[in-house]
């Protein structure tokens, strides 16, 4: 059989397994509603408290305070799973609740229903989910999940198994997490629930509750034998010698021992193999040498799983993502004074390197400020030369800038950086100990001088090169108003395009125009030197020699570094349409002297 290659780079969910005692997968559905049809037509009840939303989702939407009640007719086979995507944003108490009736005779009469649910909401602070039986109104708890786990307002996805031996399980996660986590398992006999005919929820709330429930994808399906065997749900390269693997079931102990169930392309090959049967659908590859990098293959046949399904053969490409060092992870665009009425801000990092590093261990810090550190974590991995712009809100941002589709953005809960002037600082913080990978003190005047102070706002500030001083008042420039003011996620409006040469003076963009189109919207003087200690004046001078403005004057210079024009003269005004000749004369303590010039054109639109 050829192996499926599948590629598990970024991402790893841990999970605690349920007991295996529920060995069957879902087959037909009983109840299968998405609600993207936006119809209602399955339910009684009190449907007309209820509305399919603009995101397709059932929601609560009552005049006043009181109770709602809705149902549909089901069929209950004697093993089958519910599950329930449930958002309730409140936290929940006995005036505020809800009753997830799992199988129901009658809801006509909840105060004489026999059945089973799940409810939700009591007084204080550790409310749990609760596994109820009722007979004929009278409730008997069978079991619960952990306390204060619904205290809050939450949003979870909830999983509940009944088998043939009458073991029922509740699983829990949260939204997109991809794993169910265990809740509860227990041991109920039950002898009465194929005399059921109904699901339902019922809602009681308060009067500024009346919009607070919300449900989606609603499936009820009777389960059978599983016969599948075990998928591979995520991968880990821990580091150089270690490899995680996650599957979305129990795992054979005696298959995952043996050593031949995984091989390796070329000289590299697994030496042990860990496992621990607190989680059986867990384990972790020891390697006999250090991983080098991406384009290592991992090759896994014969794993089974405890009901001896054998894995599809598949093959993995593993990439070891090591915590980036100083210089590998530079701040590339930073929005920290956002349109008035929207509230997001927006930085962006550049993997400047050639390795994958893994953001872990990397925060957002701030120089002098009291603001908490934000961690990102979450096994985010960059790849090299990838951009990624983190926000608080990735919709506000997504929609103010319209960037491209491939654009990278994370949303983060940072907070908003300061107008005007502030700083923000990456670290990497590995055993307590805390390195700053970048800082970047931003100030307005980083921006284009042809912007006024009011007209700042919305505007994003790029880097012209991530390899350049960060803090280089000329590394810097406007987002171009062509790309909506900002490229979130994506290469930037202003960047280096071309490579410096051997001269130690070269001219870029000979030709410009300041029209803020992000196509050479400036002048940029570069230099090459030999040495520290060098001192400059550079100077604009008109076709008829005329001095303009100065660009620098009696300026300390760096050995590598830019000098921009604008097109703007001494007054701040913008030069006529013409060709300037700009002289520079560098100077060292020890004599030496570099002088010459270059002509460049400022170009625009004739009237």
């Amino acid at each position: 059989m050829t192996p499926t290659r599948m590629l598990h780079k970024y991402t790893f969910v841990s999970m605690t397994i349920c007991l295996a005692l529920v060995l069957v997968s879902p087959l037909a559905a009983q109840l299968d509603q998405d609600f993207n049809s936006g119809g209602l037509e399955l339910w009684a009840g009190d449907v007309n408290d209820f509305i399919v939303n603009a995101e397709s989702r059932l929601q609560l939407m009552a005049p006043e305070g009181g109770n709602s009640l809705i149902y549909t007719p089901v069929s209950f086979p004697d093993s089958l799973s519910w599950e329930i995507a449930l958002e309730l944003d409140f936290a929940p108490s006995t005036s505020n609740a809800l009753d997830l009736w799992l199988a129901v005779d009658d809801l006509a009469d909840t105060a004489l229903a026999s059945g089973y649910k799940l409810s939700i909401g009591e007084t204080g602070s550790d409310d749990a989910i609760r596994f109820i039986s009722v007979d004929n109104g009278t409730e008997t708890l069978i079991a619960s999940g952990d306390m204060g786990q619904v205290a809050d307002a939450f949003s979870l996805d909830l999983l509940i198994t009944k088998d043939g031996s009458d073991n029922w399980s509740l699983q829990l996660r949260a939204p997109g997490a991809g794993l169910f986590t265990e809740a509860f398992v227990v041991n109920f006999a039950d002898d009465k629930l194929a005399t059921f005919s109904s699901f339902g929820l019922k809602c009681t709330y308060t009067s500024t509750r009346t919009d607070k429930f919300y449900f989606d994808d609603i499936i009820i399906k009777e389960l059978l034998p599983d016969t599948d065997g075990p998928e591979l749900v995520s991968s880990l390269v821990i580091d150089a010698t270690k490899i995680q693997l996650q599957f979305n079931e129990a795992l054979d102990e005696s298959s995952v021992m043996r050593i031949e169930n995984y091989s390796i392309e070329g000289s590299q090959s697994v030496s042990a193999v860990l496992f621990d049967d607190a989680t059986p659908s867990e384990l972790c590859l020891q390697l006999e040498e250090e991983l080098e990098g991406g384009n290592t293959i991992l090759i896994i046949d014969g794993l089974m799983d405890i009901s001896g399904n054998v894995i599809s053969p598949l093959e993995l490409d593993l990439f070891f993502a090591a915590p980036p060092e100083k210089g590998d992870l530079v701040i590339n665009e930073i929005l920290y004074d956002p349109i008035s009425g929207n509230d997001a801000d927006y930085v962006e990092l550049i993997n400047v390197t050639e390795k994958y590093l893994n953001l872990d261990s990397v925060y957002f810090s701030r120089a002098n400020s009291s603001a908490k550190d934000v961690q990102i974590g979450n096994k985010l991995i960059m790849a090299p030369g990838q951009i990624i712009a983190f926000t608080p809100d990735k919709e506000e941002i997504a929609e103010t800038f319209l960037p491209i589709p491939e654009a990278n953005i994370v949303e983060l809960k940072i907070t908003n950086y300061v107008n005007d002037e502030g700083n923000v600082s990456v670290l990497s913080v590995i055993a307590g100990e805390s390195i700053t990978l970048d800082s970047l003190d931003y100030t307005d005047d980083f921006h284009s001088g042809l912007l006024t102070e009011d007209n700042k706002e919305g505007i994003s500030l790029e880097r012209y090169s991530p390899t350049s001083a960060t803090n280089d008042t000329n590394n810097w420039f406007s987002a171009s108003s062509l790309s909506n003011n900002g490229t979130p996620g994506y290469e930037n409006s202003q960047r280096a395009l071309a490579t410096q040469g051997d001269e130690v003076i070269e001219l870029e963009n000979k030709v410009f125009s300041p029209d803020s189109d992000g196509n050479k919207d400036f002048m940029r003087l570069r230099y090459k030197l030999d040495k520290t200690g060098y001192v400059a004046n550079i100077a604009i001078y008109d076709d008829r020699g005329r001095l303009e403005t100065y660009l620098i004057e009696n300026e300390l210079l760096g050995t590598e570094g830019s000098v921009i024009w604008e097109g703007t003269l001494a007054d701040g005004s913008l030069a006529p349409i013409g060709m300037y000749i700009i002289y520079y004369d560098i100077f060292h303590a020890d004599g030496e002297v570099i002088s010459g010039k270059k002509v460049c054109v400022l170009a625009g639109r004739l009237n």
